[in-house]
């Protein structure tokens, strides 16, 4: 990951991020494995309270799930926890 210009690279290939998805992914791989409540994502990302619209939080990590390629066969997947919130499962060890 790539803090300057919010990139990432996979599969030899750079992925340019918003800044708003660059902070999720990142948040994301910091706490991987650990299940992310809703309210912490938005206080932490949007820096405002969780009464945020959810549909927002909802399309930035369906953007960086296709982005990054986060998929079963890749060794990574942001599971959706009912009523919670986000985990990435890292499944690769």
């Amino acid at each position: 990951m790539n803090r300057l210009d919010q990139s990432v690279t996979l599969h030899g290939k750079t992925i340019l991020l918003t800044a708003k998805e660059f902070e999720l992914a990142e948040m994301f791989f910091k706490n991987a494995n650990r299940t992310l409540s809703r309210n912490n994502i938005i206080k932490t990302i949007w820096r405002t309270p969780e009464s945020m619209a959810s549909r927002t939080l909802d399309m930035h990590v369906s953007r960086v799930r296709s982005k990054l390629d986060l998929q079963l066969q890749n060794g990574f997947r942001i599971v959706t926890v009912f009523g919670y919130g986000y985990r990435l499962e890292c499944l690769k060890t």
